[in-house]
């Protein structure tokens, strides 16, 4: 069935009304009638599935005749990832909502090469992350935050049972240490930090270091930047047991 997002304020008893793009998309470029079936939602982690009871020139109104909701219960991972050039981390958060991943916080640090993205950018990765939601049958996108300082994303780490920083010059641990302490001791939370093109300083690794993280390689191949930020997570998530 073809999916679709809805606003919960658009949800009453067992009636949803679907406004603006998503209407549109239904009802002008699929050509969907009253009565074909669809998937909802509300990107809260609630799914419907209904049929088309009615469309209008601003709105489609569907009956609901079941209601699912997301097992929560599972490991959260979340990615600190630099800001990288062009296009490159709609990539990645397409691919990090595709992992499941639950939240992303985009940072700027030394070796940054572009500037900071204007508010329009920031509802552009919002929209890319529900987009993906449909494709991928995920009921909720993941939380696109503000952009922050590598600092401030190391000090906000505080809540996460399990910190990783990813550096392509570290000898500390590899990802096979990584999988080990994770089966010793599951943790519920996991959040993994990827550089930019350029990478990262020894004191930014010294400081994450100073705050809780790990710091772990990927192999003897260097990786883009992106590339690194969603091998990691498939990694990751398979450690969570996440892709079971």
């Amino acid at each position: 069935m073809r999916r679709f997002n809805v606003s919960p304020n658009d949800i009453e008893d067992s009636i949803a009304t679907l406004r603006g793009s998503e209407a549109h998309h239904l009802r002008d470029v699929l050509r969907l009638k009253a009565g074909a079936r669809i998937t909802l939602f509300d990107g809260t982690g609630t799914t419907y599935e209904g049929k088309i009871d009615r469309l209008d020139a601003t709105s489609v109104t569907v009956k609901i005749d079941r209601t699912n909701r997301e097992d929560d219960s599972r490991p959260k991972l979340h990615l600190g990832q630099a800001l990288i050039a062009g296009k490159k981390i709609d990539l990645v958060v397409q691919k990090a909502t595709e992992l499941g991943i639950t939240s992303l916080t985009p940072f700027t640090s030394a070796f940054c090469s572009t500037r900071e993205p204007s508010t329009n950018k920031l509802e552009r990765w919002q929209r890319i992350a529900l987009e993906s939601c449909k494709q991928c049958n995920r009921p909720s996108p993941p939380e696109i935050r503000q952009l922050t300082s590598i600092i401030e994303c190391f000090e906000g780490a505080t809540r996460y049972d399990l910190k990783i920083i990813f550096w392509e010059e570290t000898a500390d641990m590899t990802l096979k240490d990584i999988e080990s302490r994770i089966r010793q001791a599951p943790p519920s939370s996991l959040f993994y930090i990827v550089g930019p093109e350029g990478g990262l300083t020894d004191e930014e690794v010294a400081s994450a270091k100073e705050h809780g993280f790990l710091s772990v390689t990927l192999g003897r191949q260097i990786l883009r930047a992106e590339t690194a930020s969603i091998a990691a997570g498939a990694i990751l998530q398979y450690f969570l047991g996440n892709l079971d």
